[in-house]
């Protein structure tokens, strides 16, 4: 849960640079539409991409929305969707650790042909994230995803961790706490994307990997400078996530958690059997 930088672009240029890479036909189908689909865009930014203030353009002539569905097959063989795919780094704003490898449609373009290419509607995404999300559209805030060009925690942390020790096995469980701080409106949509995307469960299994490789570290602290030191060091780690990725990165949380428990920074760590769950399938 990530907050990204909007791309700054000329949106309606992207439109014509790629409408004239196709066919002379097609050409004149989205040279026509282009009016219509110009207007869209404002509205979009207009609205923060939110589809309860959008409705999808409605043709009245055949063939405009299958053109429009079909430019961003294009778009994946041009320049620009290189660098949409990099413009938030290597990893998921969705889930904070996925590697990105595809751009998500905000909005889907089978619900929404006039911003299949429209670049604030694609945001770059992990494979996991984009299939668990596939092309579900909500009208309110408890069914939609946060919009991770628009939507922000501030500095707001609602992930929370909760770390434990039971007969030598680490237990995480990692949970959205509601507070008054945040918009409720923005809320909703966090729980909607934490259980959608299956956040409780990806977060734990990736919180229980980083123990289990950083153990050694959390003993060198301990045995240098006692429990204090190995908080310190704990705190110290969960402020640079934060400052690099915001409150609500699942690494934030998780040294928060840490850095807070006293079993654990009582020696807990020498104890815990890291046993790393199989994330779930999917037939999605």
């Amino acid at each position: 849960m990530i907050r990204l930088a909007p791309p700054v672009r000329d949106f309606e240029q992207d439109y014509r640079d790629l409408v004239g890479t196709r066919t002379a036909a097609v050409q004149l189908t989205l040279n026509s539409a282009s009016r219509r689909v110009f207007r869209a865009y404002g509205q979009y930014a207009d609205h923060t991409g939110n589809a309860t203030f959008l409705s999808p353009i409605k043709w009245r002539l055949p063939g405009r929305s299958e053109a429009l569905f079909s430019n961003y097959v294009v778009l994946r063989g041009s320049a620009l969707y290189g660098e949409l795919l990099a413009i938030g780094g290597a990893r998921c704003p969705m889930c904070g650790f996925g590697e990105v490898s595809t751009l998500d449609h905000h909005l889907p373009r089978t619900a929404f042909p006039e911003f299949a290419i429209l670049a604030l509607n694609l945001v770059p995404a992990c494979g996991r994230c984009n299939q668990l999300k596939g092309t579900h559209v909500g009208l309110e805030p408890g069914v939609q995803f946060l919009h991770p060009f628009f939507d922000s925690l501030a500095v707001v942390p609602v992930l929370r961790c909760k770390f434990s020790v039971l007969a030598g096995s680490a237990l995480i469980e990692f949970r959205i706490r509601h507070t008054y701080r945040v918009a409720e409106d923005v809320l909703s949509r966090v729980r909607f994307q934490f259980s959608r995307l299956r956040l409780a469960d990806r977060f734990r299994a990736e919180a229980l990997a980083e123990i289990g490789e950083r153990r050694t570290t959390f003993l060198q602290y301990a045995t240098a400078k006692g429990p204090v030191g190995l908080r310190d060091y704990l705190r110290t780690e969960s402020r640079g996530y934060v400052a690099a990725h915001g409150p609500n990165h699942w690494k934030s949380a998780l040294y928060r958690s840490l850095a807070r428990n006293n079993a654990f920074l009582s020696g807990g760590y020498e104890q815990i059997a890291i046993q790393i769950p199989v994330a779930p399938t999917s037939s999605q």
